[in-house]
């Protein structure tokens, strides 16, 4: 039972803490939440970029757009010079008619706009998915199609995964690189903003080492003072998160751009909520020891 009051002293005293020093205590919150918030939304259009690699991963390396006076008949007698290029693995082609139906297909509701011109799919274009023997070949490859008769567009997947994959690594190490300076400057205000507590309490410390307190008696309340702010810095920066992931959403929904589509939140962020609640409690902990233990080494 006295363990069981020791443990409620312990919480009471921590909450009180909180209490005290409201503005050091909002700081180390504030720097808690920013730092929480800005390793999550690097995280997570890391986790985007990432899916849009797979979704490109799944497309053809190289689609070559005819023009639209390339009849089927023609397009396979261009096919086969495609497929002469000593840089071509394979070539698929997409004719006129499966472009429409693909074009009317993400019209939706739309398509009914274009169903006279659905009759005419001469008019229309093909294509070629083709795929390379090696990345490094594309661009020659591509600049070689631009001179061939009958060709429109050349549209290279390779280089846009390349970019892709090239801004995936400098978050990544901007996220590494953040989150030790930001946990860093995080753990020093949490240090402080608990010193002082143990400061303002110094007498009562003083008084409990005298008669015999434990260790956990003493640090206890401290240690939830810690843990508490690192609780709150954590869920405000996942609430936070959610918000902002909320917006960036909705406006990329009203660029309409097929582009760079976002994962919806839930899916992106699994684990979040947990792994910040850890780093707070973490901070929080740290920082509150690392104050205790300051204290009593300026005390000897």
């Amino acid at each position: 039972m006295s363990k069981l009051r020791v443990f409620f002293y312990t919480l009471k005293q921590g909450f009180t803490g909180l209490k005290k020093n409201i503005l050091m205590i909002l700081s180390s919150i504030y720097v808690i939440f920013v730092t929480l918030l800005l390793i999550g939304s690097l995280s997570l259009v890391s986790k985007n970029i990432q899916n849009e690699l797979e979704r490109y991963a799944d497309k053809p390396e190289i689609r070559i757009d005819c023009t639209s006076e390339v009849t089927n008949a023609d397009a396979i007698l261009l096919m086969r010079k495609i497929e002469a290029n000593p840089a071509v693995s394979s070539i698929v082609y997409i004719t006129k008619e499966a472009n429409l139906a693909k074009f009317l297909e993400l019209l939706g509701e739309d398509s009914d706009l274009f169903q006279d011109y659905s009759k005419g799919a001469e008019a229309f274009y093909g294509s070629f998915d083709v795929k390379l023997k090696s990345a490094t070949a594309a661009e020659q490859f591509v600049e070689a199609m631009y001179k061939m008769d009958g060709v429109e567009y050349v549209k290279d997947n390779i280089s846009v995964v390349k970019t892709f994959q090239r801004i995936q690594t400098t978050i990544r190490v901007t996220t590494l690189i953040s989150s030790i300076i930001l946990g860093i400057l995080s753990v020093f205000l949490v240090v402080n903003t608990i010193r002082l507590t143990v400061v303002a309490r110094k007498e009562s410390i003083e008084i409990e080492k005298y008669v015999g307190a434990s260790h956990f008696y003493i640090e206890g309340p401290f240690v939830i003072e810690g843990i508490a702010i690192g609780l709150i810095g954590a869920v405000l920066s996942f609430l936070g998160l959610k918000l902002l992931y909320s917006i960036v959403s909705k406006r990329l929904a009203n660029l309409g751009t097929a582009l760079f589509t976002l994962m919806p939140f839930e899916e992106a962020s699994k684990g979040y909520l947990t792994a910040f609640l850890i780093a707070g409690i973490a901070v929080g902990i740290i920082g509150s020891l690392l104050a205790i233990r300051k204290y009593e080494k300026e005390k000897t």
